[in-house]
């Protein structure tokens, strides 16, 4: 959407598609009322998909967080599995759950691919969280869902 499109239209969100990792540094006033700097600050996105590399599948809508850098080696460790001693993955751990500053996106399509024979999702994460990420794996949880899956992440170039 263009931003001066969005300054007649008040039901209209300023939203701007980012491409090839360019990031734009718009300097806000302080001075400013918050609706004018809302509405003149187009929010900056990326394209993503996911894919899951375990068991579940995103669904429509679902959540998309980064892991707490406190926490990436343990979600790494669930991602590679961690087993009971019968040889069976454990599935009755407590997880440390993302904050809620944490979230940075939502999906916008996610299906179990049966041509991979995974779950896959397509979304959007804000450009300025995905430039700090120091990892290609999100955590993503589906809606009405308090389980939390790890799925790997790549840019869509459009």
């Amino acid at each position: 959407l263009n931003s001066d499109h969005c300054l007649d239209n008040p039901r209209c969100l300023p939203i701007k598609l980012i491409e090839n990792n360019e990031l734009e540094n718009r300097p806000t006033s302080c001075e400013e009322p918050a609706q004018v700097t809302i509405n003149e600050t187009p929010l900056l996105l990326r394209a993503i998909s996911c894919t899951c590399p375990g068991k579940g599948h995103p669904k429509d809508n679902a959540r998309i967080y980064q892991i707490p850098e406190e926490d990436v080696d343990y979600w790494r460790s669930i991602k590679k599995g961690q087993y009971r001693s019968d040889g069976r993955i454990n599935h009755d751990l407590q997880h440390p759950l993302p904050r809620v500053s944490d979230l940075i996106g939502f999906v916008t399509s996610g299906a179990y691919h049966l041509g991979e024979g995974r779950g896959v999702a397509n979304g959007f994460i804000d450009a300025k969280a995905a430039s700090k990420l120091s990892t290609r794996d999100l955590l993503i949880r589906n809606v009405g869902s308090n389980t939390y899956r790890v799925v790997e992440w790549n840019y869509i170039n459009v």
